[in-house]
């Protein structure tokens, strides 16, 4: 079986919950084309009195119109303020 590893983004985030931050559009033909997906995150010096993450797979028939892929999200938690 051959698996393919792509950095799909990777640049530090500076934003509030209301902000959500997507993905690079280019990304999206060869995101779709998987059965399987892994997702790897880190977070770092991140602040506040309780930082979360939160990573939400979106999915589009028609690439304008998305939708959440899943009711809850893949990854979404308490993370560190204090380290990595």
């Amino acid at each position: 079986m051959r698996k393919q590893n792509t950095l799909v983004f990777n640049d530090f985030v500076y934003a509030p919950s209301t902000s959500p931050i997507y993905t690079d559009a280019e990304y999206n033909d060869l995101l779709g084309r998987f059965d399987q997906t892994s997702i790897f995150a880190v977070a770092d010096s991140a602040t506040g009195s309780s930082p979360t993450l939160t990573i939400q797979i979106m999915q589009s028939p028609d690439g304008r119109n998305w939708l959440n892929k899943n009711i809850s999200a893949e990854l979404n938690g308490g993370i560190s303020a204090t380290g990595t």
